[in-house]
């Protein structure tokens, strides 16, 4: 084939990501999630704990487990710097979830490298260096293949698969694990004598096409070399209109530095984002969550476009002195970033205002996401964002005790930026 399916898939992504913030974790039992475990790092699985295993329970069985709440935004940051860096090679990406993606890659483009395999490899070491974290690589000629290869030696996997080792591979992946192939569907192959990949792609094509519905006809057509499954565009969608973090904490608190200092961490977190994408906004909001159904929000419209979270702070301050009620108990901050636009399609005004507060703020935010992408997000960041960890006390953040591994950080901030 002229060109090939790549999938990358994330290695233990959300915990992978919380290493990533804070590096004494790494090679660590770590468990992601507020009530239940949604999801662990392999040294935790290891240990015995599973997904959706209760909190409580996770920290009376393992005393010493690291446990840290999810933080969404910081995975979807994760998820599209790893889009960003594949786009280097191919501009032919679907984002399959926020730790996944498929991707086209050419023949032309792999003839610079020499072979598929150099192809590949040169891939996920960009991907690694630039994002501090393991990610498995399957490359392969349809995209169910490609899924597979991924999959064949996780973590931190480089497969392709090839005319050459296809029956090898498929020989070794269980029915139940065919993306696609659901329960009930696999008890029912298992019972036709089919256990691995093998045994059904070695089931007749008139059989397969008489007898089975289109979905699963569609996967052994796929598993045999034919591709049947296209790449959506479902990245180009998901980067053209807003962005938003979004930060609870537990308890409610009326503490006005602490609250100011989660939206500081808010704006940070989507700043990054839309740097990250060469994007760029004018319209923001606020939100300040009581309860469920209670929320107060407020948006304001800049007068020039900016990615710059001190541009956006300065805005921000009597908006935020509006919103705040003295007194009230908050669970919740959030901050979105609508109506995103491209840096480079933003037209100048007539005196370059426009331009030079873009450049100027380009150069030093530059500097910090070098900064985020060597040494992690919790390297540098703006002083009004540390503030929350100097307020908070043992029981904020945390549902059941105190968590030693992860409140009690001394984070290496830098101060102000600007």
């Amino acid at each position: 084939m002229k060109e090939k399916i790549l999938h990358v898939d994330g290695d233990a992504f959300f915990a992978a990501c919380e290493m990533a913030r804070f590096p004494m974790l790494w090679n660590k039992p770590l468990v992601v999630g507020h009530s239940i475990a949604s999801a662990m790092s392999y040294e935790a699985k290891k240990l015995g704990v599973h997904r959706a295993m209760p909190i409580f329970e996770v920290k009376k069985t393992f005393p010493h487990m690291a446990v840290i709440g999810t933080h969404f935004e910081l995975y979807h940051m994760y998820g599209d710097k790893l889009s960003s860096v594949l786009s280097r090679y191919t501009d032919r990406i679907e984002r399959y979830s926020v730790d996944e993606c498929f991707a086209i890659l050419t023949e032309s483009e792999m003839n610079k490298y020499g072979t598929w395999e150099n192809f590949l490899l040169t891939i996920k070491n960009d991907v690694q260096s630039t994002l501090g974290i393991t990610f498995s690589f399957g490359l392969a000629d349809t995209k169910v293949l490609a899924k597979v290869a991924s999959k064949y030696e996780k973590p931190n996997g480089l497969t392709y698969i090839s005319e050459s080792n296809r029956e090898k591979v498929l020989k070794k992946v269980p029915i139940e694990n065919i993306w696609g192939v659901g329960r009930a569907t696999a008890k029912n192959l298992q019972k036709m004598g089919v256990k691995n990949a093998y045994q059904f792609v070695k089931l007749s094509e008139s059989y397969v096409d008489t007898y089975f519905h289109k979905p699963l006809a569609e996967l052994w057509h796929e598993l045999c070399g034919r591709r049947i499954m296209n790449l959506s565009d479902s990245m180009e969608i998901d980067l053209a209109k807003s962005f938003q973090s979004m930060r609870t904490f537990k308890p409610a608190t009326d503490n006005k530095i602490f609250i100011a200092s989660e939206l500081s961490n808010n704006v940070e977190i989507v700043c990054a984002r839309m740097r990250e994408s060469d994007l760029v906004t004018k319209n923001i909001s606020i939100v300040l969550k009581q309860g469920e159904y209670n929320l107060s929000q407020i948006e304001v419209t800049m007068p020039n476009y900016t990615n710059s979270p001190s541009d956006i702070l300065n805005y921000l301050e009597s908006s935020f002195d509006k919103l705040f009620i003295g007194g009230t108990k908050y669970r919740q901050t959030g901050f979105v970033a609508a109506n995103l636009k491209p840096r480079a399609h933003i037209q100048n005004d007539l005196f370059n205002v426009q331009n030079n507060i873009l450049e100027n703020s380009r150069g030093y935010m530059s500097i910090v996401d070098v900064i985020h992408n060597k040494f992690g997000n919790s390297s540098i960041g703006l002083l009004s964002s540390l503030n929350a960890v100097n307020q908070m006390n043992d029981k904020m953040l945390v549902d059941e005790g105190k968590d030693p591994y992860i409140w009690n950080l001394p984070l290496p901030y830098l101060g102000e930026i600007y």
